[in-house]
């Protein structure tokens, strides 16, 4: 469309465009506030907890993170890779023999996708997804080292690819709150990827267990 003939009808759309974003993050804002007031409330009702130090900290960093752009949902992928992504979601829901088939299904199609674009930051997600579950299952022990390692690099490359994607945000901070700290785990660290992770999307409630759990 030529802007110079249609001044008026750009103008609308950027106008538009501008009071559409500015919805969504005052949206955003106010579900990030209602979120810290509840845990000041809880806070105080317990007498224990997270400190004032922490809280403070918290409240810093959702003021900083307000101001960041709003990150995308996570990348589509590949074809693979979505595939793979499902089978690790229908495997949550399931146990026994069927959950591990699955996983290891999901495995080798995020295996391929990975092999077929490594910049393909879905399929990194799709193995440390269906990986990452396999060793819940299994249980963390010595045997499975190098694996934790290897889920670790999985998720550290995908948020290489997409950096402010609340899932991938998300996904690390729970690794880290639930790995002892002889594999790596931090709970410092996965607190500010769990925060950074909440202000970019407060909808999602996995997100919101884990920061509650980080800041009790």
């Amino acid at each position: 469309m030529d802007s110079a003939r249609f001044p008026g009808h750009i103008e609308g759309v950027k106008s538009n465009r501008a009071a559409a974003t500015s919805g969504m993050a005052l949206t955003r804002q106010y579900a990030v506030q209602q979120f810290v007031a509840q845990r000041q409330s809880a806070d105080r009702g317990r007498h224990h907890g997270v400190g004032a130090g922490s809280l403070a900290t918290l409240v810093a960093l959702v003021v900083f993170g307000m101001l960041q752009p709003r990150a995308e949902a996570t990348p589509q992928g590949s074809l693979l890779a979505r595939e793979a992504l499902a089978r690790c979601m229908e495997a949550e829901a399931i146990q026994g023999a069927e959950q591990r088939r699955l996983l290891r299904e999901g495995l080798q199609l995020a295996e391929a996708a990975v092999e077929a674009d490594d910049n393909d930051a879905a399929a990194h997600f799709a193995v440390f997804c269906n990986l990452g579950k396999q060793l819940r299952i299994s249980g963390v022990g010595f045997g499975v080292l190098s694996d934790v390692g290897r889920v670790r690099s999985e998720i550290d490359r995908a948020l290489e690819l997409a950096p402010l994607d609340p899932d991938l945000l998300a996904a690390k901070g729970g690794l880290l709150q639930n790995l002892p700290r002889f594999l790596g785990g931090d709970e410092a660290e996965a607190t500010q990827l769990l925060i950074r992770a909440f202000v970019a999307d407060p909808s999602n409630r996995t997100t919101r267990k884990y920061l509650e759990k980080a800041l009790q």
